[in-house]
């Protein structure tokens, strides 16, 4: 047991963050009045501390460039339910916060969308365009995803299975590499194959 020195209570050593420079190592102020102390510092100058948390990250994911990377992969269905959980919390904002940035941004969107679309457009082969029949496939995918973000409620995409500007691998931009995806589920895969395909 360790008595906090900030609420005076006794309390099993588990309610106490640990410190390595502690003679017993752990804090001498227990997680309840720290997470409150911590509240109380952050709204006492928002700035300021979101300044220290963006420097503390910085250093933190340069000293462990796939810290997040191996944690999606370490529990994949966990980390896709928790993509979407904030997603759908968080949608408006985010939507928000994109409209924001492609406002104050546009050179560098329209940079970007530039490039997706040139990337696309070699992605594409020529023999995909000369059919008919190819292009009404890839044509099913994108209607698709639009009866299902009207008939749920939920935002769906037209995901590429393996990515057209992928690390390792880049795809085609044809039938047979198109999937429907909820917006969420596609943007927490990002450039990235999933399933069966990560062993290619």
């Amino acid at each position: 047991m360790k008595r906090c020195i900030t609420c005076r209570v006794e309390k099993p050593h588990g309610e106490f963050y640990k410190r390595k420079d502690s003679p017993d190592g752990y804090r001498n102020d227990c997680k309840a009045c720290r997470k409150k102390k911590s509240t109380h510092n952050y709204h006492q100058d928002v700035e300021k501390q979101k300044k220290k948390r963006r420097a503390y990250y910085r250093k933190f994911i340069k000293k462990n460039p796939d810290f997040h990377l191996k944690k999606y992969w370490a529990d994949v269905e966990q980390s896709r339910q928790q993509n979407r959980e904030y997603y759908r919390q968080n949608r408006e904002q985010r939507i928000q916060r994109s409209v924001e940035y492609a406002r104050q941004n546009r050179a560098k969107t329209n940079a970007a969308k530039k490039k997706y679309k040139l990337a696309k457009a070699r992605a594409c082969p020529p023999w995909v365009h000369s059919s008919s029949d190819l292009c009404s496939q890839m044509a099913y995918f994108y209607e698709e995803a639009q009866r299902k973000t009207e008939a749920t409620g939920t935002v769906h995409h037209v995901d590429h299975i393996v990515p057209l500007r992928g690390e390792t691998i880049c795809g085609l931009h044809v039938p047979w590499n198109l999937q429907v995806l909820t917006a969420s589920e596609n943007c927490s895969k990002q450039n990235r194959v999933l399933g069966e395909l990560t062993s290619w």
